[in-house]
């Protein structure tokens, strides 16, 4: 960091850090400002050789910053970045994983469409919250409306409040607090059908939304390019676009039925029997005879280690010895008899082994690898399509204004608007 803007920077974020320091409110925050002000200076006395340790050693002071502060430090933070990024020659992930901070290194159209699915999002959260306030608020009436009716109508409830006469059914306070109890179960009924009704549009803008933040940051760290989709969808024109959008996802419903079909197709039982020979044959092992040929050496039967993590503890000398967390381990070996078997009955095991394979097999359904592979291929481009089709009527639904939702499993390249030759979201 020897050119004048990165000092001119480093000189900035230390008058921030110390401004910071100077105007905190709590001790906890106060230690945090002078932990970044001396990650500064470190810096700074760093530039002069900036070598991946050194970079790591910013990155861990800077990881100590307490969380607490983090909504007061977001401006900090990204400074340190940039700071720290330019100490280094190489590219660097972000230290902080904090989404915001990614700003400026995502290409402007993806960050308009993640920002428009947060927004998107905060509206849904918001009307969900004001929903449960109104929830939180009715369900307190209710209760308050239900001890009246029991001050005013249990024996044992009044005596406690000093009332001697209680009410009969026809008494008009009383058919007054039960019109208010229905009135309000009423309502909350109604509260509870709209949140449920909420909650698949919430859910599914949740997934998407954190789906697409993954993969433009695995993007981002990894330093890949970002490839633009240049296909143009046709428009629907005089026709009903929610149906439209139904009658698209039922199309990718059914590719991805078909897909999973495919995939869970058995294979064939030849190409099993033969990863059962091949299993048997590395799993023979004959035993050791020709240093005794030569040497006059003992025949050494075949043997196999093993290797194992201790935990708990041991007893000695009638006390219990605990073991450490990390580097306590077990090692050894024994004969291997597996070996030895497979070796010495190689032919009976292999047929014992394709008699189980014929007792299973379902050959009429069977698919070789390479087919899968093809069929896999050619469905998954089919998808890919279906979901860009689906992806383009619901952007035309917004341009209508029209209240329509993204399922939380789209492919993250269509709603990005990202090219097919992207590679797909590697999820679990």
């Amino acid at each position: 960091m020897n050119d004048h803007r990165s000092d001119n920077l480093l000189s900035d974020l230390l008058s921030m850090a110390e401004s910071a320091r100077a105007s905190a409110q709590t001790p906890e925050q106060r230690a945090s400002f002078a932990r970044i002000a001396n990650t500064v200076r470190f810096v700074n006395m760093a530039s002069a050789a900036t070598s991946p340790e050194t970079i790591d050693r910013v990155a861990r002071a800077f990881e100590a910053h307490d969380a607490a502060a983090a909504a007061r430090t977001t401006e900090l933070q990204g400074a340190l970045n940039r700071g720290v990024e330019a100490a280094s020659p190489a590219p660097l992930a972000p230290i902080n994983s904090s989404f915001g901070l990614l700003r400026g290194r995502i290409p402007a159209p993806v960050q308009t469409i993640l920002d428009g699915l947060e927004e998107a999002l905060d509206e849904v959260r918001a009307a969900r919250r004001a929903l449960v306030d109104d929830q939180v608020d009715l369900t307190k009436q209710r209760g308050e409306i239900i001890s009246k009716i029991r001050i005013n109508t249990d024996e044992a409830t009044a005596s406690r409040y000093g009332i001697t006469v209680l009410m009969d059914e026809s008494h008009p306070a009383l058919v007054q607090l039960r019109a208010d109890l229905a009135r309000t179960e009423k309502a909350l009924a109604k509260i509870g059908e709209k949140l449920e009704a909420s909650q698949p549009r919430f859910a599914a803008l949740d997934q998407l939304l954190d789906r697409c933040k993954i993969y433009t940051r695995g993007l981002v760290a990894a330093g890949a390019d970002f490839v633009f989709h240049d296909g143009k969808a046709a428009g629907r024109k005089g026709t009903d676009l929610k149906q439209v959008i139904a009658d698209a996802r039922q199309k990718v419903a059914e590719l991805r039925a078909d897909l999973k079909e495919l995939r869970d197709r058995p294979r064939p039982s030849a190409d099993v029997k033969r990863t059962a020979r091949q299993l048997v044959e590395v799993t023979a092992k004959p035993p050791m005879v020709a240093q005794a040929i030569d040497h006059g050496d003992p025949i050494l039967w075949p043997t196999a280690s093993f290797s194992a993590e201790v935990v708990g503890g041991v007893h000695h000398d009638g006390k219990s010895l605990p073991i450490p967390r990390a580097g306590a381990g077990a090692f050894g070996g024994f004969n291997d008899a597996l070996g030895i078997l497979c070796f010495a009955f190689r032919e009976q095991i292999v047929a014992a082994i394709d008699a189980e394979i014929d007792r299973f097999a379902d050959d009429a359904n069977a698919i070789n690898d390479g087919d899968r592979a093809r069929g896999e291929a050619e469905l998954l481009a089919k998808i890919l399509v279906a979901e860009r089709d689906e992806e383009a009527i619901i952007r035309q639904a917004e341009q209508a204004e029209m209240s329509v939702f993204r399922r939380g499993d789209a492919d993250v390249r269509c709603v990005l608007g990202l090219a097919s030759s992207m590679p797909p979201l590697a999820e679990a």
